[in-house]
């Protein structure tokens, strides 16, 4: 069990991560985290100490939450005023180390992005080359494109979460907007290269496939302002 309670010295400005004694875990882990703590609090004996407590959101600046090497903000507060954590390991050997950071952290929401790689490479061996040459795969990225750039992000559902990044799910594509990228297609191709498109969304609109849409959250951390 990871713990989520922290203690803040003032003077200092240094973060001990209070680690709970689990009974699965050997003696020799539970001592040492006895031995960090009779260290810390050695260390600041006589300094203002604060007990913190994470307090809603969390942050994985790249790859999987899960990863033990990831860099994670947890927002934390005394239970009056919310500060911001970072904590990350300099190797796997180590311990997550925190550090208080200056600012909070400020969600921008989601942004979409097509699979545009990814739809070239199954749109060629969907089509074995014979009916789309690149020209009209070109042709149709862009079409795509259009059409994702009007969507607004929160009207698109989640079909599937990254396995690799905490910070992207994929989002299917709706009839709504389905239906306004056949009609653009409609006025580029020709009927049967039309009928043989929409085949191939349906057939790619699921789940993690390429015709879903990378909905990629974005979270800055804002700076206090300065006070003159």
């Amino acid at each position: 069990m990871v713990s989520e309670q922290f203690v803040w010295c003032r003077n200092c400005d240094k973060i001990h991560h209070v680690t709970l004694p689990d009974n699965r875990l050997g003696r020799e882990i539970i001592e040492t985290a006895t031995d960090d703590w009779r260290t810390f609090s050695d260390q600041h004996s006589g300094h203002n100490l604060e007990p913190l407590i994470a307090a809603g959101e969390r942050y994985f600046p790249t790859g999987k939450k899960t990863d033990p090497m990831a860099v994670a903000y947890i927002e934390v507060t005394n239970g009056q005023d919310r500060y911001l954590l970072r904590g990350a390991r300099k190797s796997i050997e180590q311990p997550l180390q925190f550090a208080l950071v200056r600012g909070c952290l400020a969600d921008a929401g989601f942004r979409l992005q097509i699979q545009e790689a990814a739809i070239r490479k199954a749109m060629k061996h969907y089509f074995d080359g014979a009916q789309f040459a690149d020209e009209k795969i070109d042709g149709f990225v862009s079409l795509v494109r259009e059409v994702v750039e009007g969507i607004d992000p929160n009207s698109i559902r989640v079909s599937k979460y990254s396995a690799t990044d905490s910070n992207v799910a994929y989002g299917q594509l709706g009839e709504t907007e389905v239906g306004a990228l056949m009609a653009k297609c409609a006025a580029q191709f020709e009927g049967a290269d039309v009928e043989s498109i929409r085949r191939f969304v349906e057939t790619h609109r699921e789940n993690s496939d390429v015709m879903t849409v990378l909905m990629r959250r974005h979270v800055s951390i804002e700076q206090p302002a300065k006070s003159y």
